[in-house]
Order: C-alpha cells, then structure tokens, then sequence
C-alpha cells in the first residue's frame, strides 16, 4: 500500500525524466549491498514463491502499521478502504515488475550471481527514501501537505521496521531456498517503464488522492488532486 502514497509524491514530476534517477538509485542501493561472494540465481517457480511470501508479510505489516493514519485523518476507516479499493492495482504492478525482470531461470540449477545482503539492501534503501522524502516535502506543492507526507514516511519505516526485523528475523525467503535473482539496469529500467505505463499510475494516484481528500485526510490535499489530474492526462 506504501507504494501508492509514495506515487502522489513523485507524479507530479514528469516520469520520463525521473525513470533514469528511479533506475540509477536502486542499482546503486543494490551495488552497495553486494557481498564478496555468489549465490546460486533462483529458479522462476523459486523466486515466484518468494514474491508471494513477501507480498502477503507487507500486506500484514502495512494493516499492522495503519494506526500512524489516525492521527492525521478525521476518517481513518474510510481512508483505509481508499488504499484497500488499490490493492489489485498494486498487485498487477508487482507481478509486471516480477515478469518483465528476467530476473530468474527455468531451472533450480542456475548459474552464480554476485549476492546481495538483502538486510542491508532495505537498510540503505529506507536511508535513501528517506533523503528523497525530505528534499521532495520541502519543494512544490508538496510543502502544503507536510504533515501528511511525513506521516507516509513514517508509515514507511514502520513497514519497513516490521518486514525486515519481525517478519524476516530468521532469514528471508530467498535466504531459506539458497538462491537471489538477478536484477541488471536494463532489464529494471524496461520493467519500470512498461509497467507504470501498463497500469495507468497517474490515474490511479489521482484517484487515490481524491478518495483520500474525502476521507478527511487533509483539506490541502485538494490542491495536489487536480494537478495529478492535469500530468496524468
């Protein structure tokens, strides 16, 4: 569900020109997270196993950290059903991205690929959402709505907080099955542009936003919905 706040923020830069920097900081995030060693590339039925897992223990974190809401909304069950109306289109995204990386192989005997430490990899990449959130609430019509993307921040962390230390103390899905795809610039960046394109993400952040300013989230929010309208036409 953090997915969809996150896309209020950054939709109202152009996408094309962001897609690059999208791209260039998870490679980066991933680059600083590689250990000295390989580990075997997972098999595609391996890796989709671990997609679902790690879709269901979000699910469970994001209902677990939903309470950061009520402080900054007059209606928190209604805002709720906003995000849950959402799910499927979040769902759709993540299989998209899971299809398009070619991140996997057929077989259960793959090649070595340098290995990731998936711990630090969330670590740092939490480190640079955090940076991003900071320069992209004090800049643009954002600012109006401060308490708000703050909230999503936090919100985030506390996912975040809950996915890697609660959910995966004793070793992630991918760590259990001895084997991590294999993610490459290219295959990411293709992944990124056919998929937001496949699943209308400004819309869908359009119609978030408005569901959310009528579940009392925020009375400027009524400033940023109709220019989400406006970029994603």
């Amino acid at each position: 569900m953090r997915v969809y706040f996150v896309f209020i923020f950054v939709s109202v830069v152009d996408a094309g020109h962001r897609l690059d920097k999208i791209t260039e900081g998870a490679m980066q995030v991933l680059d600083n997270a590689h250990l000295d060693s390989t580990i075997r590339q997972c098999s595609c039925a391996e890796d989709s196993d671990c997609v679902k897992s790690m879709q269901q223990q979000a699910r469970q974190c994001s209902n677990q950290c939903w309470h950061i809401f009520n402080e900054i909304s007059t209606q928190p069950a209604a805002l709720y059903k906003c995000v849950a109306s959402k799910i499927s289109t979040l769902t759709s995204f993540i299989s998209c991205i899971s299809d398009r990386l070619k991140s996997c192989v057929e077989s259960n005997q793959g090649p070595q690929i340098p290995q990731v430490d998936i711990r630090k990899m969330f670590n740092i990449g939490e480190q640079r959402l955090n940076a991003t959130g900071t320069e992209i609430i004090n800049s643009g019509p954002i600012a109006s709505i401060r308490p708000i993307a703050e909230a999503v921040m936090t919100f985030g962390g506390c996912v975040k907080r809950c996915f890697v230390e609660e959910k995966n103390a004793n070793g992630f899905c991918y760590e259990n099955k001895r084997c991590q795809p294999l993610i490459t610039k290219d295959n990411l960046r293709y992944a990124l542009r056919s998929c937001l394109s496949a699943v209308d993400w400004k819309s869908n952040a359009a119609e978030l936003c408005e569901c959310a300013n009528k579940a009392g989230l925020s009375r400027d929010l009524k400033n940023i919905c109709p220019l989400l309208r406006v970029v994603g036409g």
